[in-house]
């Protein structure tokens, strides 16, 4: 099956769509890509109306993005990643099915700022710097200070995001999220959460140093 008869529509499957990627990006895409199914229930979140400008932080090869823009084509979505190979690949693939509202840019999220967008998708991209099951590629490092690293600067930035901002995660730990943050969804035996971003200002400034210690013990090599 080719682009020139498949498109994304609300009833393509993860199988379908994985086709249009190269294989080694494919099989990465059990593990690694949100599933379609999470892409509906999170833009159907964050979408609350139109108009909206949405970021999705380590967005891969733009699996996320490709359904969400195709699904919900009155909001604009920006995925960024550190690696030029997948956004050259999302890239590829956006212009092939001729999506008009998402954007790929290859950026470090240390480096990007993300005051802005009205709401934000992330799917723990960090968790292949402590799991050594979750290495992708050459370009992988297990780092437990760079995990940390990257989960505070992120808990900070997302700290000082408008109240009202909307968020959802996909299999990330709720420490990882500041308080005032709050949740009113969860989705697929809690691994999809959806926040709402209730107060102005974050009550801890650093992140749970016991549940961080924890998180590393259950998934750290």
């Amino acid at each position: 099956m080719g682009f020139e008869t498949l498109k994304i529509e609300r009833f393509i499957t993860d199988e379908v769509l994985d086709t249009v990627f190269p294989p080694k990006i494919k099989s990465l895409s059990e593990r690694h890509w949100t599933p379609v199914i999470v892409a509906k229930i999170a833009s159907n979140f964050l979408c609350h109306k139109d108009g909206l400008n949405i970021l999705d932080i380590g967005c891969g090869v733009g699996k996320f993005c490709l359904v969400a823009a195709t699904l919900q084509p009155n909001c604009n979505f920006h995925g960024i990643d550190i690696r030029e190979n997948f956004i050259k690949q999302a890239n590829k693939v956006k212009q092939k099915f001729e999506i008009s509202n998402t954007l790929f840019s290859c950026q470090n999220i240390l480096e990007t700022d993300i005051n802005g967008y009205d709401c934000i998708y992330f799917f723990n991209s960090f968790q292949e710097n402590i799991d050594e099951t979750s290495v992708m590629d050459d370009e992988s490092r297990v780092s437990h200070e760079m995990f940390k690293i990257y989960t505070q600067h992120l808990y900070d930035k997302f700290s000082q995001l408008p109240t009202g901002t909307r968020l959802v995660t996909y299999h990330t730990a709720e420490f990882c999220i500041p308080d005032n943050f709050r949740i009113v969804e969860r989705h697929l035996a809690d691994d999809v959460k959806c926040y709402i971003k209730s107060k102005s200002k974050n009550a801890e400034s650093e992140i749970d140093e016991d549940a961080f210690k924890k998180h590393i013990l259950l998934y750290g090599s």
